[in-house]
């Protein structure tokens, strides 16, 4: 099981209800879902004497727990530069919202950490984007 964090428990909620009030012709949604797949962007700074130890829990156990569910697409790791030395990114992408909240739970839009990893964020942070359209190099039609 992971937990979830949130650096500031009033930030916004990845839904919001519409209020229908019959007058403005907008529609009434209360936890609706899109399906629409999404990407999420975990970002972490790490203590930098214990890389060595996250970089080797970091793929076996995060990487491991977010490739082993339903709905999961790809995911890229991203690792530190010079001017990031300590920065790592996660980039996963998603099904859809429901296969996101298989993974993280309803609250979604809070950052998932292992228990076994809570020991070496410094700060980390979660994003999320709908995907519009995909694009590749190598769509021989120019994805775009």
């Amino acid at each position: 099981m992971c937990s979830t964090w949130s650096g500031d428990e009033d930030e916004p909620t990845a839904r919001r209800n519409i209020p229908d009030n019959g007058t403005d012709g907008q529609m009434k949604r209360t936890n609706m879902r899109t399906n629409h797949r999404i990407i999420r962007i975990f970002r972490t700074t790490i203590h930098p004497e214990m890389r060595k130890d996250f970089e080797r829990d970091f793929a076996s156990i995060s990487v491991a727990a977010v490739k082993s569910q339903p709905g999961f697409i790809s995911c890229h790791i991203g690792s530190p530069t010079k001017w990031n030395p300590d920065e790592y990114a996660m980039i996963t992408v998603w099904e859809d919202e429901d296969a996101l909240a298989s993974f993280a739970g309803e609250e979604w839009h809070k950052a998932v950490i292992p228990p076994a990893m809570e020991q070496y964020p410094v700060s980390f942070s979660v994003e999320h984007f709908h995907i519009k359209e995909m694009a590749s190099n190598r769509d021989p039609h120019g994805g775009l």
